[in-house]
């Protein structure tokens, strides 16, 4: 979640590539092969029960709003306030900044 919706990996490509800035445990390559079989796996399963994780939603709710102020429909907001920003997610921020038009 952290990582692989939030980064929006769709691939095992783009998972082995990704830079893992902060994280405090590295994975070997094998480690990672791993753990994307099991994403994968995951992936495709909530996919056939029409489900999403949480990232996934944001994730999705800022590429309506993105598309919506493309099409030249104005944000909902000027602006938005967030309180407690660090225990807001990348897929969250992105959603954010989408709900006020990236201002």
């Amino acid at each position: 979640d952290d990582l692989v919706d939030a980064w929006q990996l769709d691939s095992w490509e783009a998972y082995r590539d990704v830079k893992r800035l902060g994280r405090k445990t590295r994975l070997s390559e094998a480690q990672r092969a791993a753990l994307w079989s099991i994403f994968a796996v995951m992936r495709e399963r909530l996919a056939k029960q029409g489900l999403i994780i949480y990232a996934a939603l944001f994730t999705r709710l800022a590429a309506a709003l993105t598309a919506r102020r493309m099409a030249g429909v104005a944000p909902p907001f000027e602006h938005v306030v967030v309180d407690e920003a660090q225990d807001v997610s990348v897929a969250q921020l992105r959603f954010l900044a989408a709900l006020a038009g990236d201002r």
